[in-house]
């Protein structure tokens, strides 16, 4: 039906004139670079394309978020502080086991607090509020792709499809992270930006500011890393955003650019509205974090996740996957790129800007030398800071999206099964990996993921033959139907392993024990760093933390308390027997003890001999909890 609706689409002649028609003889005969595909044939789905991707995207985050359980550190520190900033009261000061925590700005949490507030506290609701953001940020895709390219409907058509499609924004935007949120505040910036240079500048300045605050509340200063390179430059490079006045209203350099440090002032000023008070609440220690110590340790020395230069080089084209294997599409990109780089002359770009079907009119559009400006710009600055991480391009795949859909018409070659076929077999290779680890096993691979790789591997290889079987006349049923084959795909694969994620990842049962402890008034302490992993899942106050150096000490000043840490290996190198344990990930177990110091002050010795046999274990075990009749019952 989809099919057919595009066919008698393509049949239209009447065109508006103010849009490129490509001619008679050049649409039947197209050249070996470019071929114009007619606007007519993406216009049914000008109205329906941005529902056709929240569709998408609602299956994705449903099946994502009910097989998938919070994962640590991440998703559950993020809930663990918003569970605590519900619990305490304090909305002003974001606190993680009691300490307040600067690495992120509130605004996230007090998104989740604002959910609970209405429908009561539950995990729903806070892991649906990032990817909320995900969603709005393919309907501002569109948006922009309309701002951008006003004449060319099949760039908002495609370009919300195209960057739902994606499988890493697929999986990364269902994630409550605040890189969806970011996101979202770059292109709702971005579009504010636009409507200054087509000089409405109320408009674009409150979009600007209210872009610019909510980036600060989110991840501090990062948001002017995706701002700053399209407003610093676009007056220069992208001038046709400033010819003719808008509703009689003239454009200048001096006002774009005194609109935007207005909307940065402002912004600014907004998140010091919140950020003072904090400082002043939270003290020395938290104020130096979120007004300048974060920001500068990032930049100059990261305390996390180093990598080189050329990293974000590497990692970007496995961030496209499926878009980067379309030989079409690379063909014609290696067009726009090699006329960027040998340019045409005089007569030949006129003739291709007569025809609208060249690469080198493609480069000289504003539109796309925006885009360029945005991603080069981005990429370059995140480069040099040492701490890089696939996320942190997120905010960056729009504009990959909106160069995808722009060049889709310079294709050669209609959307067809050999066009799949690259993207394909890397998911059959794929799946015959993963049925082949499910089937022989590995001693070197967790239990979760042998689990995990039958079921997930024949997923993918249903998916590659799906992906070769379809097939598609029209461009925009060729892009559609590659959405929601990778969608459907994710989505699958979350269900299938979804026992597997939550036999390697789910530490709800522990949470659950230390819950029931910190009811009953047992003091509970954690052994070494705590992340928050077990706070949201059991609803828990505060644990005590425990260095090694004052394990002894704590035993001693709390005999009945339990002692929660992980180890590597045996439990007999460090400690005695738990009393409940769990396997983590498949590389460690956490573990409950309980605190007896008399019970326990021989096992902790280092020379207890060689490792005891299974039976010796048991011994062990029983020789620990006897006479201990409220342990056993813990």
């Amino acid at each position: 039906m989809l099919e057919s609706l595009h066919d008698t689409s393509i049949q239209r002649t009447a065109t508006p004139a103010s849009r490129p028609v490509v001619a008679a003889s050049e649409a039947e005969a197209p050249g070996p670079v470019a071929r114009r595909l007619p606007h007519a044939e993406w216009r049914p789905l000008r109205t329906s394309h941005l529902t056709l991707a929240a569709g998408l995207w609602l299956l994705v985050t449903i099946a994502a978020l009910a097989s998938r359980p919070l994962l640590p550190v991440d998703e559950t520190r993020y809930l663990a502080v918003a569970w605590e900033m519900w619990s305490s009261g304090d909305a002003l000061v974001p606190r993680l086991n009691g300490e307040p925590y600067a690495h992120k700005g509130p605004l996230l949490f007090w998104l989740i607090n604002a959910g609970w507030l209405l429908v009561g506290v539950n995990e729903w609701t806070a892991r649906l509020t990032a990817p909320l953001f995900g969603l709005a940020s393919v309907l501002m895709t569109a948006r922009l792709a309309r701002q951008l390219w006003p004449d060319l409907p099949h760039v908002r058509a495609a370009a919300p499809l195209i960057l739902a499609g994606g499988g890493f924004w697929i999986v990364f935007s269902s994630l409550t992270y605040f890189d969806s949120l970011v996101t979202c505040f770059t292109l709702v910036g971005l579009s504010g930006i636009l409507e200054i240079g087509r000089g409405r500048l109320l408009r674009g300045g409150l979009m600007a500011t209210i872009a610019m605050a909510c980036g600060l509340l989110t991840k501090g200063p990062v948001l002017l890393v995706h701002l700053a390179p399209v407003a610093i430059c676009a007056p220069l490079l992208c001038g046709a955003f400033w010819g003719a006045p808008i509703d009689g209203r003239a454009r200048s350099r001096g006002a774009w650019y005194a609109t935007i440090l207005v909307s940065l002032v402002a912004g600014a000023l907004i998140a010091l509205a919140w950020a003072l008070p904090a400082a002043a609440a939270g003290g020395e220690d938290f104020a130096r974090s979120i007004l300048f110590g974060q920001s500068a340790d990032r930049v100059v020395n990261s305390f996390a996740h180093p990598r080189p230069v050329w990293w974000y080089l590497v990692i970007i084209p496995p961030l496209l996957f499926p878009w980067v294997c379309w030989p079409a599409l690379m063909r014609a990109a290696g067009a726009c790129i090699r006329s960027a780089v040998r340019p045409a002359s005089a007569a030949a770009v006129n003739g291709a800007a007569a025809a609208d079907s060249g690469p080198a009119t493609v480069l000289a559009e504003p539109g796309t030398r925006l885009c360029v400006i945005w991603v080069g710009g981005v990429v370059a600055a995140l480069s040099l800071v040492s701490g890089k991480l696939p996320h942190y391009l997120m905010p960056t795949l729009p504009a990959f999206a909106l160069l995808i859909a722009r060049i889709i018409p310079l294709c050669e070659a209609r959307g067809g099964r050999y066009d799949r076929v690259p993207a394909a077999m890397l998911i059959l290779i794929a799946g015959i990996a993963a049925t082949a680890l499910g089937i022989a096993g590995s001693a070197k691979a967790p239990e979760w993921l042998l689990r995990a790789a039958l079921p997930g591997g024949l997923v993918l290889i249903i998916a590659s033959i799906t992906l070769l079987w379809v097939r598609t006349r029209a461009t925009m049923s060729w892009v559609l139907s590659t959405t929601a084959i990778v969608s459907l795909m994710v989505a699958a694969l979350h269900l299938a392993i979804a026992p597997a994620l939550r036999d390697g990842y789910d530490l709800s049962p522990v949470a659950e024990r230390i819950s029931r402890f910190q009811q009953s008034g047992v003091h509970v302490g954690h052994l070494g760093r705590y992340h928050g992993e077990y706070t949201f899942r059991g609803r828990l106050q505060p644990l005590e933390i425990i260095e090694p150096y004052q394990l002894d000490a704590w035993a001693i000043a709390h005999p009945r308390g339990v002692i929660v840490g992980s180890y590597s290996g045996h439990p007999w190198q460090d400690m005695a027997w738990p009393e409940y344990r769990r396997s983590f990930r498949g590389k460690s177990t956490v573990a409950l003890w309980s605190a007896d110091e008399e019970r326990y002050r021989a096992l902790r010795q280092p020379d207890r001999g060689p490792e005891p046999t299974p039976r010796e274990y048991r011994d062990l075990r029983r020789t620990v909890l006897s006479g201990s009749g409220d342990a056993n019952s813990r």
